[in-house]
């Protein structure tokens, strides 16, 4: 059974991830593919992450 925090600790790693893989230009369907997550996964907290950056 996963603790709150390593479901915390595997978003968050998740997000670096996807943020990484999003600044070297590879498309929502290249990174879902890279980070084992769906498109709309990927794309939802892709929207998240740059939502907090502004």
């Amino acid at each position: 059974m996963y603790s709150l925090l390593s479901l915390s600790e595997t978003r968050f790693s998740n997000d670096l991830k996807i943020l990484a893989q999003h600044s070297k230009g590879l498309s929502i369907r290249e990174i879902a593919r890279e980070v084992g997550l769906s498109k709309s996964a990927v794309h939802k907290r892709l929207e998240k992450i740059l939502k907090k950056k502004e």
